[in-house]
């Protein structure tokens, strides 16, 4: 409990403490996406790494060396918990990105990190948003962006059997095969 406590008072303080960064780059870099990321990326995985030592998360990655370096990658994973975006993040040194629920982009402050790193958003019960989406998704990839993906699309709760899955959704196929990745 004193774990969840103190990372919510990282959260909250983070989210206070970039305010002016924040402000900067709405106001002066609005249109510059490159600025935004150079800004964002370092400082989401601090607060990320962050939140991953105060939980007491031990983190062990294997297989890394396997990823291509030098071209962009689609990670498609099961999504067991928040966690999935916070543990994968600060990983990967190239730019990456997410593919989330358009309900995350009405958390205010939140949002806007969310998209000053790229995450792309789509309402599920759209097929047309869905399908510009994976458009606009296919553009990142093309453009040196690596991208992840949830087919299952939304968190898996079973907390009796951790290695179920739930029905895969045909997007990150599609994306993967379009991509070419």
């Amino acid at each position: 409990m004193f774990r969840l406590i103190l990372s919510l008072v990282v959260a909250i303080l983070y989210l206070i403490v970039t305010l002016p960064v924040l402000a900067f780059l709405l106001i002066f870099r609005k249109n510059d996406r490159d600025a935004r990321i150079r800004v964002s990326r370092p400082m989401i995985r601090w607060v990320f790494r962050a939140f991953l030592k105060i939980s007491g998360m031990d983190l062990t990655v294997v297989g890394k060396e396997k990823i291509p370096a030098d071209q962009a990658v689609l990670y498609v994973c099961n999504h067991r918990s928040i966690f999935d975006v916070i543990a994968t993040y600060p990983e990967f040194d190239r730019g990456t990105t997410y593919i989330a629920k358009d309900s995350l982009a009405r958390i205010p402050l939140f949002s806007n990190w969310l998209t000053f790193i790229g995450c792309l958003y789509f309402n599920r019960d759209d097929l047309r948003d869905g399908i510009r989406m994976l458009k606009d998704a296919m553009g990142l990839i093309h453009d040196g962006i690596s991208v992840f993906i949830f087919p299952e699309g939304t968190r898996n709760k079973d907390h009796e059997d951790r290695y179920s899955l739930l029905p895969f959704r045909g997007g990150a196929f599609h994306l993967a095969e379009k991509s070419r990745v």
